[in-house]
């Protein structure tokens, strides 16, 4: 299956099984808040980002791994951590 004809989960799933090798440290999903504290509407959303911290270990990803995982759409944060945008 190419990149092209992957859905948004088998994308999501792809780059957690690369993730995997480095042994994260840590894997977060974080809500992402578009509401205005100050509008007086709950503060729920359908949007959030996956964050991995890969540690050290992420510095020795080889560069077709991270190519791949940025086409899957993840991106970089540093060297140690990677994140993709749900929603």
């Amino acid at each position: 299956m190419t990149i092209n004809t992957m859905n948004s989960f088998q994308k999501i799933f792809q780059g957690l099984k690369i993730l995997e090798t480095y042994n994260p440290d840590y894997l977060t999903i974080n809500p992402i808040n578009r509401v205005s504290p100050f509008s007086g509407e709950p503060e729920f959303t359908h949007s959030a980002y996956i964050n991995v911290e890969v540690g050290m270990k992420g510095w020795d990803m080889t560069e077709d791994e991270r190519k791949e995982l940025i086409s899957l759409g993840w991106k970089p944060k540093d060297e140690d951590q990677y994140w993709i945008y749900i929603g």
